[in-house]
């Protein structure tokens, strides 16, 4: 997107400088719909968080007229919506960028892991994965090694296990609470 070879140390620091540039945009241009939500950079993924569609909307059209400033154009099948309610997966429906609609999706991969949007979505290969981290944290908290070498293993292996290359399910605050008892020993 920004005109160097992908893997190029200037595509990276072009990024970032394009990336800044559509931040500061969305606060300039659409300053009530930008103050209502979130707007999010890695490397060159953009992403727009907002509780309603027609903020989604307004900042979807900065968007294209920022990119089309620049003279790149966003591309509308590299993208996607998603809301957790009906009414809003029936509004969004309709986004299109250049006549090509924008579809609004239940779960997607993202950044090599497949996130589910709604909590209805089961996940076999997480249930796996989390099994598997419990078994590898068990034999990490059973060695004999500083408490620094553990939190690396942890990072390493465990949570690696659990978030690498699988579905993303939401947690409920027991699970977060149980992890975190875990982790803590």
């Amino acid at each position: 997107a920004s005109g160097f070879c992908e893997g190029d140390g200037l595509s990276v620091a072009t990024m970032l400088i394009v990336s800044q540039g559509w931040h500061s945009a969305m606060r300039l241009w659409e300053g009530a719909a930008f103050s209502l939500s979130r707007v999010l950079c890695y490397a060159d993924n953009w992403q727009l968080l907002c509780r309603a569609t027609q903020h989604i909307r307004k900042l979807v059209a900065a968007t294209c007229k920022f990119v089309d400033l620049l003279g790149m154009k966003l591309s509308p099948e590299k993208s996607h919506t998603w809301c957790n309610n009906k009414d809003g997966r029936a509004d969004l429906a309709s986004l299109s960028v250049d006549g090509v609609t924008i579809p609004c999706v239940l779960h997607a991969r993202d950044l090599g892991a497949g996130v589910s949007y709604v909590k209805s979505k089961n996940s076999k290969i997480f249930k796996q994965r989390e099994q598997a981290a419990i078994i590898d944290m068990s034999s990490i908290f059973a060695l004999h090694t500083p408490f620094r070498i553990k939190a690396r293993l942890i990072l390493g292996r465990v949570m690696a296990k659990l978030m690498t290359a699988c579905e993303l399910q939401p947690f409920t605050d027991s699970d977060l609470l149980r992890w975190r008892r875990l982790i803590a020993k």
